[in-house]
């Protein structure tokens, strides 16, 4: 299957501007996102938020959606950046938190894990008795001061949100493949409503109550193939009694040498058909979308990411959601013109696919941890959510104001736009770090100092080297896809080094470059001592003095 494009000229360009050449109608709206909370990572008044939660891996674990509560509200949490300390960003910065967002008021903070240590309660359920529940060490109860809990986990770690089921009840499972049941109230305790029997580990998930009565979940079941043990992930559905257990489909998203790893969601569409998404598999092993009646029947593929050229369709797919508009959406966390990641939508009807918005480049900045730079609207979408209104909201990974992710709302817009790449350049540099290790961007490096240059190109060739420092090695024919090389600044001073290739593109003839700026600084004098009181280096310091004078002397006389 391939992307499928209208007619519309309008072309997103990919790690640029983002802009978009005006559509043919005057009344045609493109897709669009507007961020409304841009997490802020630790600050000293209190950060409000960094890093939504995946997880202890990004493409194995659900993440802790938003839900809308009683008045239209939203509920959220974030692993990171609620603390008020601004040391340790490495994911924001150390303490979680729980809070709620109106359209017409904005973020509240309920709850910060540095004042309460349990600020970070994972997936959230909104029941029918108005009440927000969470699954941390079980079920617990939002008090609307603090959670309370109600009813332990007997074993294991909860890994969905609780849904209701006809009944009132709620259900869940453990990573440990046991189904629970438990009263909203907490009386009675959980109660194993079945425990999936498998001679090898596994990881289940019940996602959805059916119209029919039925409970429906998902499994990700250690099979041997003949050649070893292999993740296979199945789908089951159960009575809420805890009968009738039935696997209705095994190997979901396999294709080749590739495993689905997990179904990541299911979602009951209009026509009471089951539709859901591996987060890997299919011919290309990023990730399909999938079909399956309820009594396990006629299942199909309908859509294989990766199908485009260089993912501009997307990789790793999560959570579907039925729009007001009766079609499923979704977000590849990956791919896309910018590699950010994108919003797609799916036809029940007619099985189309239609990617929708990607999400823009990143503006380049010092690195933090797991900060890798800003944009307008995120990078790494996790899932999208539908309010009561119909408006489509979501969370990214990363990116936004600070870098440290977002929660955006989605207008799908009436016309689908045509995506292109555009030719690109990226060079950066990076010097060893002198504390605890590793590398920073070189901006700043003491005369003699070596850095590593590296870049990457996207439809560029025939590249070449030049900089505005005298002399240097920076120069000449480059290939274009290398992944880098080291380089010693000979001169003080303040140099930009650019790369610089023509572009393969007939969309964007011409050429395309990148330039780094470094700053090249005298070595620090070391200190130097002598012992019983220092004699030595005072006897020194006019040296020390001379050679800084004759330094700066130096500098002032080099060419330009």
């Amino acid at each position: 299957m391939t992307l499928r494009v209208s007619t519309v000229t309008a072309a997103l360009l990919a790690l640029a501007s983002g802009a978009l050449v005006a559509a043919p109608s005057a009344h045609a709206e493109l897709p669009s996102v507007e961020a409304v909370i841009h997490y802020t990572g630790n600050v000293a008044a209190g950060g409000n938020g960094a890093y939504p939660p995946t997880g202890n891996a990004t493409i194995y674990y659900p993440v802790a959606a938003l839900v809308e509560g009683e008045g239209g509200s939203l509920y959220g949490s974030t692993a990171n950046g609620g603390g008020y300390d601004a040391a340790y960003m490495d994911s924001g910065g150390i303490g979680g938190l729980f809070y709620r967002y109106a359209p017409d008021a904005g973020q509240t903070i309920l709850e910060r894990e540095a004042d309460t240590g349990n600020a970070r309660p994972g997936q959230l359920t909104y029941a029918s008795n108005g009440r927000l529940y969470s699954i941390e060490g079980g079920l617990r109860r939002w008090t609307g001061s603090g959670w309370e809990l109600l009813a332990p986990t007997p074993s294991g770690t909860l890994r969905n949100a609780w849904i209701e089921g006809a009944d009132g009840r709620l259900y869940n499972s453990n990573r440990a493949r046991i189904l629970y049941v438990v009263n909203k109230d907490g009386s009675g305790g959980m109660e194993t409503l079945y425990t999936i029997a498998t001679t090898v580990g596994s990881q289940a998930g019940l996602v959805l109550s059916h119209s029919n009565g039925r409970l429906y979940g998902v499994a990700r079941i250690l099979k041997d193939t003949g050649s070893g043990n292999a993740w296979r992930p199945m789908v089951f559905s159960i009575l809420p009694d805890g009968t009738d257990f039935r696997v209705l489909a095994e190997n979901i998203g396999d294709a080749g040498s590739y495993a689905g790893l997990e179904v990541t969601a299911l979602v009951e569409a209009a026509d009471g058909i089951l539709y859901g998404a591996t987060s890997m598999g299919g011919a290309n092993g990023n990730g399909t979308l999938f079909r399956i009646m309820p009594d396990g029947s006629d299942y199909r593929v309908l859509y294989e990411f990766g199908a485009e050229t260089a993912n501009i369709d997307g990789m790793r797919p999560s959570s579907l959601v039925k729009g007001a508009d009766g079609n499923l959406y979704g977000t590849a966390m990956l791919g896309g013109v910018s590699g950010n990641g994108l919003i797609f939508r799916l036809n029940p009807a007619s099985g189309a696919y239609d990617a929708l918005y990607a999400f823009n480049a990143l503006s380049a900045h010092e690195t933090v941890g797991n900060n890798s730079g800003y944009n307008p609207d995120g990078k790494n979408p996790l899932g999208l959510m539908r309010a009561g209104d119909g408006t489509l909201y979501g969370m990214a990974q990363l990116g936004g104001s600070y870098g440290w992710g977002t929660v955006f709302k989605f207008n799908p817009g009436d016309e689908v736009p045509v995506f292109k790449f555009e030719p690109v350049v990226k060079l950066s540099a990076t010097a060893p770090h002198n504390v605890g290790g590793g590398a920073v961007d070189a901006r700043s490096v003491a005369l003699g100092q070596t850095v590593k240059f590296a870049w990457s190109s996207q439809l560029a060739a025939n590249c070449v080297a030049s900089s505005t420092e005298p002399g240097s090695a920076w120069a000449g024919s480059r290939d274009a896809s290398s992944s880098g090389e080291s380089y010693t600044p000979g001169r003080l001073g303040a140099w930009t080094y650019t790369l610089t290739c023509d572009s393969t593109s007939a969309d964007f003839p011409g050429q395309v470059s990148s330039t780094y700026a470094i700053d090249v600084v005298p070595v620090e004098a070391e200190p130097v001592s002598g012992g019983n009181g220092g004699a030595l280096g005072w006897l020194l310091l006019p040296l020390a003095v001379l050679g800084a004078v004759l330094r700066r002397r130096a500098a002032a006389s080099t060419p330009a």
